[in-house]
């Protein structure tokens, strides 16, 4: 059985032998039959997924953690790795680029002031930005 899930496609295994589970199948629960209806892959990092069932002597269907049978939804492809970011390289460049453009403004007499390399931090990535406090033709 398949399902997305929050980084890509994802099947539903059983723990130790590994094969597939495949819907329809039955398992037992509190002495009780049940079949696999259904299911969903885990919806975010850290999260095992879920799996629909229906008891087969008539009841509600339910859904429960994956490891309550047993099985675990892994993923159908290792997610890609992120790429490594090089602040260094970026500050570097930018401080390049700020260079330059100093040495522009001193033929029209342009003033710039910087307050410090900052570091913000969105997420889990961390930036790095210039404050420009001001931006003034000299008199």
């Amino acid at each position: 059985m398949k399902s997305k899930g929050h980084d890509g496609q994802y099947r539903l295994v059983h723990g130790v032998s590994r094969r597939d589970v495949e819907k329809g199948e039955t398992f037992m629960l509190s002495c009780k039959q049940v079949r696999i209806i259904g299911g969903q892959a885990p919806h975010r990092p850290g999260t095992v997924g879920k799996v629909f069932v229906e008891p087969i002597e008539g009841g509600t269907d339910m859904a429960y953690y994956a490891s309550v049978f047993g099985v675990e939804w892994v993923p159908e492809f290792q997610p890609e790795p992120k790429p490594i970011i090089n602040h260094e390289a970026i500050i570097a460049k930018m401080l390049a680029d700020l260079n330059a453009a100093i040495e522009a403004a001193r033929n029209d007499d342009v003033v710039i002031e910087i307050n410090d390399l900052q570091r913000s931090t969105i997420g889990h990535d961390s930036c790095h930005y210039f404050i420009i406090q001001r931006v003034l033709r000299a008199p």
